[in-house]
């Protein structure tokens, strides 16, 4: 019987990102919290999922992407290649500061 899984772009993509995840997860949780910009629940459900498991995931999302592109895309792809971390680098701190600045604004009341 053939248990080949036959995948469209997109199931290939989340798949493999996956499982790139997953292996660095699994050698190096910390490491892998800070290159792939995940939360220590993600790191948890991540560590104790299989290849199997993986394998379904990507093979039910048939075109719907689990990982969405940069939100400054398209300022990186015009960008000098030598500028492109750089403004990679700025960007998400620029993103997390706004997402902190967000939460503590909502933490104290106004008068």
């Amino acid at each position: 019987m053939d248990k080949l899984v036959h995948f469209s772009d997109v199931q290939y993509v989340n798949f493999n990102l996956l499982m790139a995840i997953h292996a660095n997860v699994q050698r190096d949780p910390i490491s892998a919290a800070y290159q792939f910009h995940l939360s220590n629940q993600q790191i948890e459900k991540l560590a104790h999922l299989s290849l199997e498991d993986l394998e379904s995931l990507a093979a039910n999302m048939r075109s719907e992407c689990l990982f969405a592109p940069r939100a400054n895309l398209e300022q990186l792809l015009e960008a000098p290649p030598g500028l492109t971390i750089a403004l990679a680098a700025v960007s998400g701190k620029l993103k997390d500061q706004a997402a902190n600045t967000l939460i503590e604004r909502r933490a104290y009341p106004t008068s």
